[in-house]
């Protein structure tokens, strides 16, 4: 009885048809918002790619600084260099024979 009464209701009144169309529109809108998204990740690229930290070089008077105060990092001393650059180049073979 309760069936009858839905499959008039939804076969009869063109419930297939609005459904459809309710499905069509929300989709679309979908469709619409991940296009708006991906262009605007595209576009407009975030600021934390664009800006590079300055790398400092390092001297063997910064090498000598850093190996005479080591830090703590997971229950190990470790000799800190991070956002520097290390020229191993053979141009260099002063420092690469310091530094090694």
């Amino acid at each position: 009885m309760i069936t009858r009464k839905l499959h008039n209701w939804f076969f009869e009144r063109g419930g297939i048809q609005s459904f459809n169309a309710e499905v069509r529109r929300v989709s679309l809108c979908y469709s619409v918002l991940y296009l708006v998204l991906l262009c605007v990740l595209l576009f407009f690229p975030l600021p934390a790619f664009a800006a590079k930290p300055e790398r400092t070089p390092l001297t063997l008077e910064l090498l000598q600084e850093r190996l005479k105060s080591p830090i703590f990092q997971e229950v190990n001393l470790t000799i800190d260099l991070r956002e520097m650059v290390i020229d191993l180049r053979p141009e260099n073979s002063i420092f690469w024979d310091n530094f090694y």
